[in-house]
């Protein structure tokens, strides 16, 4: 037996009568056994004081018990069948849907007036132009302001970028000016 359940046994009065005198002897020599053998009697005397209160605790366990008797009795675990609910979530995620393609979608599918796709055939007249290093932005408005263009695209991965003129002939009154500017173009072609 160890040290704790000898000491337990003695406070109880469980020891056997050779046990007990055994351990009085050792417990009038060991401080320590004597010291620990005080806080558990302590202990004990402690508990069995408030063991007297324990009446009241009873009364007081009965009356929570009786208030939760009388209380409306709710149902801890709902077990609504699980189709209901996946039937709500389909029906919420069928909706979203048709509202989505049915309300986004067409609001999404609206080209502006301007857009232009890639293939499509262009109604303006466009040349095709490389600007050299040292031109600046100052030069380059001023020369698309004269012919009255834009920029319509570019630059393309070798630098290409393409000028969209309204009439043919501004496109080719451009073309002439362009050719005759090297300083501002490396490269100019009509589309």
């Amino acid at each position: 037996m160890d040290r704790e359940d000898e000491l337990l046994f003695y406070v109880q009065n469980r020891l056997s009568e050779r046990d007990r005198e055994a351990f009085e002897e050792r417990l009038a020599t060991d401080q320590i056994l004597a010291a620990e053998l005080a806080v558990l009697q302590a202990a004990r005397n402690n508990f069995t004081e408030k063991k007297s209160g324990a009446s009241e605790l009873s009364v007081g366990w009965a009356d929570l018990e009786g208030r939760m008797d009388a209380a409306q009795p709710t149902a801890a675990n709902d077990n609504h069948p699980i189709r209901l609910g996946l039937l709500q979530v389909a029906a919420v995620s069928a909706i979203a849907v048709m509202a989505w393609h049915f309300v986004a979608v067409p609001q999404f599918a609206k080209t502006p007036d301007a857009f232009e796709t890639v293939s499509q055939e262009s109604d303006a007249h466009v040349l095709q132009v490389i600007f050299s290093p040292d031109a600046t932005l100052a030069e380059t408005a001023a020369f698309l302001t004269q012919f009255d263009g834009s920029i319509s695209g570019g630059p393309s991965a070798v630098g290409l970028y393409r000028l969209r003129f309204a009439d043919p002939e501004q496109l080719e009154s451009a073309l002439e000016a362009a050719k005759a500017n090297g300083a501002l173009f490396e490269f100019v072609a009509a589309e």
